[in-house]
């Protein structure tokens, strides 16, 4: 019994209990934890779970281009599982008291657009001039013109909603109809604890939806 079969087994009984984001987030440190076992040709068992074992994982993770954040994260779950298999007595081991053995989370570059630019976004106007400038040949098809302006004005559209909501993308995505009321969006966030929020809607907002 190694430390991803119980890893495994506690996605299982926390599933009803998280948000499903947070579930997601635990199958894919579990899927990168087989990945690394599978590269380095090792079984990871509770006593494998030490300051060697973050050292060597923290390489490979780098090695592969991913951040300090997404190490961070894995390595959060690691503690966790592993905390609780301790609690299930399934081991009397304290691999990751060492200092060193940390979650880290660095803090993230802010970008975002003023509403000036997003103003700038919501009043460009799709020409098949412009199209050319990216698809030289287009022109030579009226019906793929017609097609990438008419794709490009609902992608436009969806991100100035996007913006003008500010919601998680989990939540943006499940906007509809019956959300829309009023002069405000309400919807009920998927991530467990929020309560209903009302977003007065911005003016480019209710343009886009008539």
């Amino acid at each position: 019994y190694t430390f991803l079969d119980y890893f495994v087994e506690y996605i299982e009984q926390v599933k009803h209990k998280f948000a499903e984001r947070t579930i997601t987030s635990y199958e894919t440190s579990l899927w990168k934890l087989r990945n690394y076992q599978e590269e380095k040709r090792i079984t990871l068992k509770f006593e494998s779970i030490n300051i060697n074992f973050y050292n060597s994982f923290q390489a490979w993770v780098y090695e592969q281009g991913q951040s300090a954040n997404y190490f961070g994260c894995i390595i959060k779950h690691v503690k966790k599982v592993y905390k609780e298999a301790r609690k299930a007595g399934l081991h009397r081991l304290h691999g990751i008291d060492d200092d060193e053995f940390k979650s880290i989370k660095l803090p993230s570059d802010a970008v975002y657009l003023n509403e000036n630019e997003l103003l700038d976004i919501y009043n460009l106007e799709f020409t098949v001039e412009k199209l050319k400038e990216i698809f030289p040949d287009i022109d030579k098809k009226p019906q793929n013109v017609r097609n990438k302006i008419e794709s490009y004005k609902v992608i436009r559209d969806k991100f100035l909603i996007g913006a003008c909501t500010a919601l998680r993308v989990s939540d943006y995505n499940r906007l509809d109809d019956c959300n829309l009321s009023n002069g405000v969006v309400r919807i009920k966030p998927r991530k467990v604890g929020e309560e209903n929020v009302v977003i007065p809607m911005h003016w480019m907002m209710k343009e886009i939806l008539k």
